[in-house]
């Protein structure tokens, strides 16, 4: 789940690497054979995003990512008897500002501050969700992407507050620790918007109050 970088004009964020600069340092967990085949759902834009707009990115990746789950699981099973069949698990790494919209798109609760410690991210730390029901995601026509978002295999973002994506998501551990030796570590929250378009990069009438070129900040 990728990374959330703030709003810009002056510059282009790093993109995220390809399937195949992924299967070079991690050979074990990008196999080669999703080199042929996977696609990813979407790419971030480049010039940054709004916290709404990393809501509604998530939100727009977890549905395609818990859609193409169903339909492998329902391929996987389609030969074994029902009771036989059994409940599965996927593990989702990523940062922390990704990690706590993903909380709140999956369980559809979504705060009026968000900078609200609703959801606990730490290093390492490990989250579990237990899904409520299957259900098909309904797009959101006010549902907004930052500009230049790119949507390979997404029609738009899915109205997910309120309910939740793919079904909805209860948290039953929420940025567990307790199984590192050192415990809960480098904890982070919001604390508003993050904006690439101040300080000496920014046009001299974006600079602070009083200040000028030439001026030590």
């Amino acid at each position: 789940m990728g990374e959330w970088f703030g709003p810009t004009t002056f510059f282009k964020h790093p993109p995220h690497p390809t399937t195949e600069e992924m299967h070079q340092h991690f050979p074990s967990l990008v196999p080669s054979s999703s080199l042929r085949t996977y696609k990813p759902i979407l790419h971030p834009s480049r010039r940054g995003e709004t916290i709404l707009e990393l809501h509604n990115r998530v939100a727009t990746a977890l549905a395609g990512i818990i859609s193409d789950l169903d339909a492998e699981i329902i391929a996987l099973e389609a030969t074994i008897p029902p009771e036989k069949r059994t409940s599965k698990s996927v593990l989702i790494c990523a940062h922390a500002a990704s990690l706590i919209a993903m909380g709140r798109v999956l369980t559809g609760k979504m705060p009026e501050d968000t900078s609200e410690e609703d959801f606990f991210v730490f290093t390492a730390g490990m989250s579990t969700f237990r899904r409520r029901g299957t259900k098909n995601d309904m797009l959101d026509s006010k549902g907004v992407l930052a500009e230049e978002t790119e949507l390979l295999r997404a029609e738009g973002v899915p109205a997910w507050i309120g309910g939740g994506v793919g079904g909805g998501w209860d948290c039953l551990k929420n940025g567990d620790c307790t199984f590192l030796s050192g415990g809960a570590e480098r904890g982070w929250h919001f604390s508003g918007e993050e904006s690439f378009d101040t300080g000496p990069m920014a046009p001299p009438s974006d600079l602070p109050s009083g200040a000028s070129l030439g001026t030590k900040l």
